[in-house]
C-alpha cells in the first residue's frame, strides 16, 4: 500500500458491481476506501494471436519503444543543430561587445555623455511602451465594467435583456458527460483500461460522495478552485436580481458578501480604521421584489428565476475619469433608491457629537452625558469595536488627550461637576494612560484632599479611595517613593478617616466599608511577605470585637463612644504585650478568658534539606521553608536563633493599632468572621450569597490559587500516554478512532463559584459539586484554622457555620470529621441540623446504611418532640436530606417512600425502615393520593426543603417534563438574581443531570435549561461545567466556543475573574487532543484566553492569572515569553512576592543569567518586599567583575571599551 487509506465516505454500489480490487493482471489499482467507481473492462480482441500469451505484451511494448526512439532521435538532431547555432551567435555577440568596450575606453568623457542620454532615451521609450500597454488594458477593463454596470442597472430597474449570457454559452460549449467520481478520488488512480475506450465525462457533475475536507474543516479550500458552481448565477432568493454573491462563507469564513452583479467593492484607500468601523455598522439589506415575478407560492414544486435581458447599452464613463457625467449620478441614485439609504459610522459619530454638544450647552451639569461624550470618539478605534462603551479605554496618547480635554471642560462647566467623584475618576483613569507616575500620584492626592474638604459623602469618597489604592498597588507602585510601606500608609489613612468622620447616617454601611478595607490591607501585607503583621491585625480585631471583658462592654442600646473605644484599646495593649495565646494559636481562650498563668508552648521546628546545588535555587528553598514554618506572630520572649535578626517577625501593638476600629452591627460582625475565613484561605461565604456577588469576583480577595501549585496543575489537561491512531477497525470496517470526551465528570472544575448550601458543603464528590476538597486546602495552616473554628463556633448561632467546620474537617480527614460531629452532638443533641450534617458526613464516606440510620433516629426524636403537631423547618430539612440521598443512590422506590412519609402517613412505623435487609416497597395508592393533595396545597412561599420534596415527588410520579415545568414556573415567581432563584436553578439542573445519566433523554432538554440559568447567573461555574460536559459528550464544540467568547468579551454580562479562570480551564479541556502537540491549536486557544484575561481590567490585578500564564508558557517551552510576562506581572501587580520568586524557580532559573537574577534581587529590596533569608547567605549580590574575564587575552582593552562592556552588563536585561 503506497498511500494512507482514506475512509471518510462510502458510496452506494449497484448489485451487479463487485467490490474489491481490480482483476486486471497488467495493472494494480491503489487501494482506496473512500469511493469505488465502476471500472470498464477492456474489450477482448476478436482475432486470436498465435504467439504465446506471455510474449504478446512484451512485443507490443518493444514496438512502442522503437517508435518513440525514432521520433526522439529526430528531435535530438534538431536540438543539437539549434544548440550549435546559438553557440556561434553567442560567440559573435561576445566578440562585438569586447570591441565596443575598447572603443568606449578610448574616449571616456564622450562615451559617458553618450551613455547618459542613451539610457534616458531608452527609459523614456520603455515607459511609453508601458503606458501604451496599460492604456489598452485600462480601456478593456473600463469597457467590461461599463457593460457589467449596464447589466446591473437593467436588472435592478426590471428592464428586459435579450443578450445571451456569455458565461452560459461557455458552459454549453464545454459541456461533457458525467463520470460520477469525486475529484479527490481521482488522485493517484491507476488506469486499467485503454485511454481511447474511456467514455468522455462532463466538466460538471453531481458529487454524490462528498468532499471529506469540507466535512473536516467546515468549508472548501480557499487555495484551490472549487469543484462546483452555483446554478442560480450567484443570485440570492428574496433579493433583487441585480445583487449577486461576491464571496460566500467558504472564502471569507464570515458570511455572504453581496454586490451589484457580483462585483466586489475595491476601496480606493486601505484604511484599517474604516474597515473596523464599517464592520460595526453592517446591517441586513432588504429589497423589494419585482412585480413581474408575482407573489411567492410556498406550495410550488420549484422556484422559477426569470432572467431579464436588454440589448440596449448605455455609454457609462469610466470610474477613473475625473470629469463625471450626470448620467452616472443618476445611476447611483437609482441604486440607492433600490437598495436604500445608509450612513457610515463616522457620520453616525458626527451626528451624535452634534446632538450631545447641543444637549450639554443646555444641561452642563449632566455628568453621565459628559462621560459618554468623552468616550464617544473611541467608537472609531479598531480595538474597541467589540467592547461595551463603559469598558472602552484609550489605546493611544492622542485618544487619551481627547478624553482629558473633554473631561476638563466638564469639570470647569459647573461647581457640581467639580465635586463629582465620577468625573474625577474618569479623568484620572485617562491620565494614567500617558502621564508620569509622580504626576498621577500628586493629582490623586490633590483630588482626595480637595473633595474631602468640600464635604462629599462617604460613598463618593470611598470610590475615590478605592481607585487611589488600586493605582498605588498597580502601576503607581513602581514610582518614586513607591513600595509596600507607602501602600500600607494609604490603607491606614483611609481607615483613620472613616473612623474619624463622626456620626454616620448609615452605620452599617460605614462598618462594611471598613471591614472590606481591612481585609484588603491584610491580604496585601500577606502577599507582600508580611504574614505575621497581617495575621496579628486580624487576631487583634477579633479579640477586641468578640472577647472583650465584661467591664469594657457597653449596655445594649448604648453606642460605644470614641473615648470608650480608646480605653478598650489601652486595656487590650496590656493583654497584647503579655504574649498570651491569641485566636488561632494553640491554647487560645479569648481575651476575657485568659489568665495570668501562661504556659509557653514549645514550637516544633523542621530541618531544611536542600535538593539543588545552585545558590539561587537553594536560597528559594530556604525562603519558602521559612515562610511555611514562621507564620505566627513572634513574641519578644521567643528565643529562636533563626528569627532573632528578623525585625518583622515580632509584632508590636503599635504596628497594628491603626487598623483597629469598633464594630457594633451584628451583620458586620458576622461578615468579619467570614472575612477571617477568607484570609485563612477557605471559600465559605455568608448565608444568602449568590455567585454574582462582588466579593466572589474581586481579584484582590482571591489569593489562594496563587499559592496553591497543585490546584493550578488542574487547569491543564493530562498528557495522553498512548499513541494517537489515525484510524481503527471495528468489525472489519475502518473508521475514525473513538475520541475521548476529555472530561470524565462535570465536577472536576478547579474554579468553584455557586450558591452554597448543604448539598455542596457536604456532598459526595462523584455525585455533585463540592465546596472544599483535599486539593483546595493544600498549603493552608490546618492547626490555625482548627483553633479558629473551635473558638468562633460558639459565637455564631447559625448552624451553617458549624456545617462549614464539618466540611473543612472532611476535606482534611473524613474520619476526623465524623469524630468532630459526634463530639459536638454530645453537647447539642436537640439540634436537628447538626444531625442532618452528621448523616451527610456518613453519606460522603459511602456509609449509606449508617446515614439512613442517623436520619431515622433524628426523625423519630423530632416527631416525638413536636409541639402542637406542627412540623418545624429543621424537621423538613431532615426529610429533604434523606429523600435526596436515596435519589442520588438511584433508589427511586425508597425516595418515593420518604417523600410520602414526609406528608405524615406511616410515620409511626419509622423504625421498620432502619432494618438493614428491608426491601423497599412502593407506597399504597392512598398514601400517594394524600401526598399529592399535601404538595398541591403548598403552592406559595415554598422553603428550600419543601421545594425539594415537592420536586422529587413530581419527578418520581409524573416524570422529568412536568418537574421542569413546575420549577421554571416557580422560578418566574421569584425575584431575578436572588439567592432563592439560583438555588431553584441548581436543584433543577441536578435533577436533570441525574436523570440524563440514568435514562435516555434529548440533549436539548438540559441545554435549554442551562442556557436559561446562565442568562441569569453567568458566574455560576456549576451551570457552566454542566453545559461544557453536555456539549463535549455530543462532540459539538461550536456552542462551547461561542459561550466562552460571549462570556469573556467586554459586555454587560462580563463575569470578571471567575469567568476568565473557568474559560482557561474549559479551553484546555475542550482542546485536550491537541493541547500538548507542537504548534497545536489547543494551546493557542488557551494562550489567547490568557492574554485576554491579563489585559482586562480585573484580570491584570490577579496574581493567579499572571502565574497561570507564566507557567503555561513554561509548559509550552516558550521561555522568552515567560520572562517577558514576569516583567509585565510585577509592573501591574508590584506588591505580590510570589511573582518576584518565579525567576528563581527550577523551571526558569536556567533561562536567567547571573546578572539578571541579581537585578531581580535588587528589585525585591528596592520595592520593600519582605524576605526572611538574606541574599548574602547564599550568593554575593554585588556586581560580578568576573563576567568580563572571558575576553581575549591577546588584546588590551582600552578604557572606553572596558567602560562600554561594564555598562552593557549592568544594563541587562533593561
Amino acid at each position: 500500500m503506497t498511500s494512507t487509506p482514506s475512509f471518510s465516505s462510502f458510496p452506494d454500489f449497484s448489485a451487479n458491481t463487485e467490490a474489491g480490487p481490480s482483476k486486471s493482471d497488467s495493472h494494480t489499482a491503489i487501494t482506496s476506501f473512500g469511493s469505488f467507481p465502476e471500472l470498464i473492462e477492456p474489450k477482448r480482441s476478436s482475432r486470436r494471436s498465435r504467439s504465446p500469451p506471455d510474449f504478446r505484451e512484451e512485443r507490443k511494448s518493444r514496438r512502442i519503444d522503437d517508435e518513440a526512439y525514432k521520433k526522439g532521435s529526430s528531435k535530438r538532431d534538431k536540438y543539437d543543430d539549434g544548440r550549435e547555432k546559438n553557440r556561434k551567435d553567442r560567440d559573435k555577440r561576445v566578440k562585438d561587445e569586447s570591441e565596443r568596450y575598447k572603443e568606449r575606453r578610448r574616449d571616456r568623457s564622450k562615451s559617458r555623455d553618450r551613455y547618459k542620454y542613451r539610457d534616458r532615451d531608452r527609459s523614456t521609450d520603455r515607459n511609453r511602451g508601458n503606458e501604451r500597454d496599460r492604456s489598452a488594458e485600462r480601456r478593456y477593463k473600463e469597457d467590461r465594467r461599463r457593460r457589467e454596470r449596464e447589466q446591473a442597472l437593467n436588472l435592478i430597474r426590471g428592464e428586459e435583456d435579450t443578450k445571451l449570457d456569455r458565461s452560459k454559452r461557455k458552459e454549453e460549449k464545454w459541456e461533457k458527460k458525467e463520470d460520477g467520481m469525486a475529484w479527490y478520488e481521482s488522485v493517484g488512480k491507476v488506469k486499467n483500461v485503454q485511454e481511447d475506450e474511456i467514455p468522455p465525462s462532463n466538466s460538471f457533475f453531481c458529487d454524490t460522495v462528498g468532499d471529506r475536507d469540507a466535512v473536516k474543516y467546515g468549508s472548501t479550500s480557499s487555495s484551490s478552485a472549487p469543484r462546483y458552481y452555483r446554478e442560480g448565477k450567484n443570485r440570492v432568493l428574496g433579493l433583487n436580481e441585480g445583487l449577486r454573491i461576491v464571496y460566500s462563507r467558504d472564502r471569507t469564513e464570515k458570511g455572504v458578501e453581496i454586490a451589484p452583479m457580483g462585483r466586489p467593492y475595491v476601496p480606493r484607500y486601505n484604511s484599517r480604521q474604516a474597515r473596523s468601523a464599517a464592520s460595526e455598522h453592517l446591517q441586513r439589506i432588504l429589497l423589494q421584489s419585482t412585480n413581474d415575478q408575482g407573489p411567492f407560492n410556498p406550495f410550488a414544486n420549484y422556484l422559477h428565476f426569470e432572467i431579464k435581458r436588454n440589448d440596449q447599452a448605455i455609454d457609462l464613463p469610466s470610474y477613473r475619469d475625473i470629469h463625471q457625467n450626470q448620467d452616472e449620478d443618476d445611476g447611483l441614485v437609482a441604486i440607492q433608491a433600490a437598495i436604500g439609504s445608509y450612513s457610515t459610522l463616522e457620520e453616525e459619530v458626527r451626528k451624535e457629537t452634534i446632538a450631545i454638544e447641543g444637549f450639554l450647552r443646555e444641561h452642563p451639569d449632566n455628568i453621565e452625558r459628559w462621560i459618554d461624550y468623552s468616550r464617544l470618539h473611541l467608537k472609531l478605534s479598531p480595538e474597541s469595536s467589540n467592547q461595551n462603551q463603559s469598558e472602552r479605554s484609550n489605546k493611544t496618547r492622542a485618544e487619551a488627550e481627547v478624553t482629558l480635554s473633554i473631561l476638563s471642560r466638564a469639570l470647569d462647566a459647573s461647581e457640581k461637576n467639580f465635586n463629582s467623584s465620577k468625573l474625577h475618576l474618569a479623568y484620572l483613569k485617562a491620565a494614567e494612560e500617558f502621564w508620569a507616575i509622580e504626576k498621577v500620584t500628586n493629582r490623586w492626592k490633590n483630588v482626595l484632599r480637595e473633595l474631602g474638604e468640600r464635604g462629599n459623602s462617604e460613598i463618593e469618597m470611598m470610590d475615590l479611595w478605592l481607585g487611589y489604592i488600586a493605582w498605588r498597588e498597580g502601576h503607581g507602585f513602581a514610582g518614586q517613593g513607591g513600595g509596600v510601606d507607602e501602600v500600607v500608609e494609604v490603607y491606614e489613612e483611609c481607615i483613620t478617616r472613616l473612623k474619624g468622620n463622626g456620626v454616620a447616617v448609615d452605620v452599617q454601611a460605614r462598618e462594611e466599608n471598613m471591614v472590606y478595607l481591612f481585609l484588603r490591607a491584610a491580604l496585601f501585607l500577606k502577599q507582600a511577605g508580611y504574614t505575621e503583621r497581617a495575621l496579628a491585625s486580624f487576631q487583634a480585631l477579633i479579640e477586641i470585637t468578640f472577647f472583650k471583658p465584661d467591664h469594657l462592654r457597653q449596655p445594649s442600646g448604648i453606642t460605644l463612644t470614641h473615648d470608650s473605644f480608646d480605653k478598650a484599646l489601652g486595656e487590650f495593649e496590656k493583654f497584647w504585650d503579655t504574649g498570651a495565646p491569641r485566636i488561632g494559636e494553640t491554647g487560645s481562650k479569648g481575651w476575657q478568658n485568659t489568665t495570668s498563668n501562661l504556659v509557653s508552648i514549645p514550637k516544633v521546628t523542621q530541618s531544611l534539606h536542600h535538593s539543588s546545588e545552585d545558590p539561587f535555587e537553594r536560597w528559594l528553598e530556604a525562603e519558602t521553608h521559612a515562610e511555611t514554618i514562621y507564620t505566627l506572630p513572634g513574641r519578644a520572649t521567643d528565643l529562636d536563633t533563626e528569627v532573632e535578626d528578623d525585625p518583622y517577625h515580632v509584632i508590636l501593638f503599635s504596628d497594628i493599632r491603626p487598623f483597629l476600629f469598633n464594630i457594633i452591627s451584628p451583620i458586620v460582625r458576622l461578615q468579619l468572621i467570614y472575612a477571617f475565613l477568607t484570609f485563612l484561605g477557605l471559600p465559605f461565604t455568608p448565608p444568602d450569597s449568590t455567585s454574582s456577588s462582588p466579593a466572589t469576583n474581586d481579584p484582590h480577595l482571591s489569593w489562594t490559587l496563587a499559592h496553591n501549585p497543585k490546584k493550578r496543575h488542574l487547569f491543564w489537561p493530562s498528557r495522553q500516554g498512548q499513541r494517537k491512531l489515525p484510524w481503527q477497525t471495528v468489525g472489519g470496517e475502518p473508521m475514525d478512532p473513538e475520541r475521548s470526551r476529555g472530561l470524565e465528570s462535570p465536577f472536576e472544575s478547579p474554579v468553584k463559584c455557586w450558591s452554597q448550601d448543604r448539598s455542596t458543603l457536604l456532598g459526595k464528590k462523584d455525585k455533585w459539586f463540592t465546596d472544599l476538597g483535599s486539593v483546595d486546602i493544600a498549603g493552608l495552616d490546618i492547626d490555625l484554622i482548627r483553633n479558629a473554628f473551635s473558638l468562633l463556633r460558639p459565637l455564631v448561632p447559625d448552624p451553617a457555620f458549624t456545617l462549614a467546620n464539618f466540611a473543612f474537617e472532611a476535606a482534611v480527614s473524613p474520619k476526623g470529621a465524623v469524630k468532630l460531629a459526634k463530639s459536638i452532638l454530645v453537647s447539642d443533641r436537640d439540634n436537628l441540623l447538626l444531625w442532618e450534617g452528621y448523616a451527610r458526613l456518613e453519606k460522603q464516606r459511602g456509609n449509606f446504611a449508617a446515614a439512613r440510620t442517623v436520619y431515622i433516629t433524628a426523625l423519630q426524636a423530632a416527631v416525638a418532640h413536636r409541639k402542637d403537631g406542627l412540623v418545624t423547618e429543621d424537621e423538613l430539612d431532615l426529610w429533604a436530606g434523606w429523600s435526596e440521598m436515596e435519589f442520588e443512590m438511584a433508589e427511586d422506590v425508597r425516595a418515593l417512600e420518604v417523600v410520602s412519609l414526609a406528608v405524615g402517613s406511616g410515620q409511626d412505623r419509622l423504625s421498620d425502615y432502619s432494618v438493614p435487609d428491608r426491601m423497599p416497597t412502593p407506597p399504597a395508592p392512598i398514601a400517594l393520593l394524600k401526598a399529592r393533595q399535601h404538595y398541591s396545597s403548598i403552592s406559595h412561599t415554598l422553603s428550600p426543603s419543601q421545594l425539594l420534596l415537592k420536586s422529587l415527588y413530581s419527578y418520581l410520579i409524573d416524570g422529568i417534563e412536568p418537574t421542569r415545568t413546575f420549577l421554571l414556573n416557580h422560578l418566574a415567581s421569584l425575584p431575578p438574581s436572588s439567592p432563592e432563584a439560583e438555588q431553584t436553578l441548581q436543584l433543577l439542573t441536578k435533577i436533570l443531570y441525574l436523570h440524563s445519566s440514568r435514562h435516555a433523554s434529548p440533549a436539548s432538554l438540559s441545554r435549554s435549561t442551562l442556557e436559561i440559568a446562565l442568562s441569569s447567573f453567568p458566574n455560576n461555574t456549576s451551570f457552566l461545567s454542566l453545559y461544557l460536559y453536555g456539549e463535549l459528550g455530543g462532540r459539538v464544540y461550536g456552542r462551547i466556543q461561542r459561550l466562552i467568547s460571549d462570556l469573556t468579551s467586554n459586555r454587560e454580562n462580563n463575569g470578571g475573574l471567575t469567568i476568565y479562570l473557568w474559560a482557561i480551564w474549559a479551553q484546555g479541556v475542550s482542546s485536550h487532543r491537541t493541547f500538548w502537540d507542537a504548534n497545536g491549536t489547543g494551546s493557542e486557544r488557551v494562550r489567547l484566553t490568557l492574554d485576554k484575561a491579563v489585559n482586562s481590567t480585573t484580570g491584570k490585578c490577579s496574581a493567579a492569572l499572571w502565574i497561570l500564564y507564566i507557567e503555561f508558557e513554561v509548559l509550552m517551552g516558550r521561555y522568552n515569553n515567560a520572562k517577558q510576562l514576569c516583567y509585565r506581572a510585577v509592573t501591574s501587580l508590584g506588591g505580590c512576592k510570589a511573582l518576584y520568586l518565579l525567576p528563581f524557580s527550577k523551571s526558569l532559573r536556567s533561562h536567567y543569567t547571573l546578572r539578571e537574577l541579581k537585578d531581580w534581587s535588587e528589585l525585591i529590596l528596592e520595592r520593600g518586599i519582605r524576605i526572611r533569608i538574606p541574599f548574602e547567605n547564599y550568593f554575593d549580590n554585588s556586581l560580578d567583575e568576573g563576567l568580563l574575564e572571558d575576553l581575549p587575552k591577546d588584546e588590551d582593552l582600552k578604557d572606553d571599551e572596558l567602560g562600554f562592556l561594564t555598562q552593557r552588563e549592568i544594563a541587562k536585561p533593561y
